[in-house]
């Protein structure tokens, strides 16, 4: 509870965080759209809220990129615990929500339930995949964006038999809810392992580049 205490405060030093906070309202806003629109049968929807997810750690490592802050005894509890500890909440948060719209829509609809409820495990593995990643997004931008390319890439192209065909799971509704926020759980120990091995490496040219122009458009 401290962590959080003190992570919500430096989210609030960041820079743009009335504009970050408008943008993910905007994603929430067309990802419940896309779901409402599909009848919960893409997991398009899903995506954009997962996306939301990373904001707050993205504002959290923002506070870091000073000189200052990087000599603190505080930086790597800031970059390590801190930022895994906000990416798991607010991805948690987006989870929750997707599994509520799907499972509402399983109880109007049961004939359609399984493709529903195997979305929301679709979800939670690229919510797992975001979190795991991202640490190393920061720090090695086009490894990072490789390495999910080819894991999304493998998610998915075996995932339509399974959502849409005779493959279908057919579990018990509390299984996929389970192995759902399990997911989420795991992806942020993964993530926070990540950034233990990488939190000394530089932030990636890229993504340095990205947060100075945010830092001068706050001027």
């Amino acid at each position: 509870m401290n962590n959080l205490k003190k992570s919500i405060k430096l989210i609030s030093y960041s820079v743009g965080v009335k504009r970050q906070i408008a943008m993910s309202l905007v994603f929430l806003a067309i990802g419940i759209g896309i779901e409402i629109c599909t009848g919960c049968s893409n997991v398009l929807g899903g995506f954009y809220i997962a996306l939301i997810g990373t904001v707050p750690a993205q504002m959290i490592l923002l506070v870091t990129v000073p000189s200052a802050v990087k000599a603190s005894p505080f930086y790597r509890k800031i970059t390590v615990d801190m930022f895994g500890f906000l990416i798991f909440l607010s991805e948690l948060f987006c989870f929750t929500v997707v599994a509520l719209i799907h499972g509402i829509y399983a109880a109007i609809t049961p004939a359609n339930a399984d493709v529903s409820y195997t979305i929301v495990l679709l979800v939670a593995a690229v919510v797992f995949l975001t979190e795991a990643i991202t640490p190393l997004m920061y720090k090695h931008y086009w490894a990072a964006f490789f390495l999910l390319l080819v894991c999304v890439w493998g998610l998915f192209m075996p995932c339509g038999a399974y959502i849409y065909g005779d493959k279908s799971l057919h579990l018990a509704v509390w299984v996929y809810y389970l192995a759902g926020y399990v997911l989420v759980l795991l992806g942020m120990l993964v993530g926070m392992l990540v950034n233990r091995v990488f939190y000394k490496h530089e932030l990636d040219p890229m993504t340095y580049k990205s947060m100075m122009k945010k830092l001068d458009g706050s001027l």
